[in-house]
């Protein structure tokens, strides 16, 4: 068999990656072959089977599309999986214009940028950086949470895995630590694009012991590999909103072209899709949690487990001809089978 490479279309995902970190093609090309695969279009088929007892079984062939990262499906339904942070509060947790006292708070806002030399990176160099960040991430939570029953109590956070414009890592994440409180103020922003602005900003012992767990420079941290940045938050239901619509927004001009947000968001897909990475990740309590904090009980905090009554059988992945030929639009494909005995 020849050894010579062939165009990224003839491979499957795991040798294109695979060429891809030996930097046998470039960003562009493997970018074309993860839209390609994105926006081509598979199905689940399989047999839902109804048990009606006592009196019928029911038996019917479907088919429904899988989403694949950054399509508008997957969107979609990232949207609805997060309805829960549109139900919250809209109230902030304290008055953020009364700038004569400290205020208190429960949740952060943490920024971090990857810090990008002035130099060629490799495939697998950038790989290598939205990796990494993912374990100075799990250092951070996992010092944090040593301190549990002496400091800050349990740990919890909603983590955004955005990028940037040149393809590295620049998540947004809410802590919050239920059990503990932040004391903050507001402050002018001194440098940089917000300033001018004023902040609200943890301060003291509490700000410099945090900072130096999320720089690495407590001993058992890991650094980021970059800035950092600590904000109070007195709106949580308003910082998840920002962070999650990174996830699932759409941003296109007048003319129907994507925006500069929407190419980034594309390119953070990417890498995402090449490192094998969530969009988001949270701890497993995070939703519950903030719920019963803030008295916010929607439907994801009230539902009781119950036996289905639904099984399925045949389960595939197919294409789009196959699925239609199982379960034809507009033909209902039914079978009604009476109770035996």
């Amino acid at each position: 068999m020849s050894n010579r490479l062939r165009p990224l279309r003839h491979y499957s995902q795991k040798k294109a990656r695979e060429l891809f970190l030996k930097q046998a093609h470039s960003i562009p090309l493997m970018k074309k072959y993860y839209i390609n695969w994105r926006d081509s279009k598979t199905f689940m088929k399989g047999e839902k089977w109804t048990f009606d007892k006592p009196n019928k079984i029911i038996s019917e062939k479907v088919s429904w599309p899988l989403a694949k990262r950054g399509c508008p499906l997957y969107k979609n339904e990232l949207r609805k999986k997060l309805e829960w942070i549109e139900k919250l509060p809209t109230e902030s947790l304290f008055n953020p214009r009364d700038r004569s006292k400290i205020q208190q708070t429960s949740f952060l806002f943490l920024t971090n940028s990857t810090q990008n030399f002035d130099k060629f990176y490799s495939n697998r160099e950038k790989h290598d950086v939205w990796k990494n960040d993912s374990k100075s991430w799990n250092r951070f939570t996992t010092r944090m949470r040593q301190f549990q029953h002496k400091k800050y109590g349990p740990v919890y956070y909603w983590r955004s895995n955005e990028g940037t414009q040149k393809g590295f890592p620049a998540p947004h994440t809410v802590l919050f630590t239920p059990e503990y409180t932040w004391n903050i103020r507001l402050m002018r922003v001194k440098r940089g694009k917000d300033k001018g602005k004023w902040i609200w900003r943890v301060f003291g012992v509490q700000f410099r012991e945090l900072k130096d767990m999320i720089e690495g420079k407590d001993s058992r941290a890991l650094p980021v590999p970059g800035f950092s940045d600590i904000q109070g938050i007195h709106n949580p239901r308003g910082a998840l909103k920002h962070i999650s619509k990174y996830c699932f927004g759409s941003w296109y001009d007048l003319n129907g072209q994507p925006t500069r947000k929407a190419e980034i968001q594309d390119l953070t897909y990417f890498w995402l899709w090449i490192t094998r990475k969530h969009t988001y990740s949270n701890s497993r309590d995070f939703t519950i949690k903030v719920q019963k904090f803030l008295n916010a009980f929607t439907d994801s905090t009230q539902r009781l487990l119950g036996i289905s009554n639904v099984k399925w059988v045949y389960l595939r992945v197919c294409g789009p001809e196959e699925a239609q030929a199982w379960d034809p639009d507009g033909i209902p494909n039914v079978k009604e089978i009476p109770w035996p005995g």
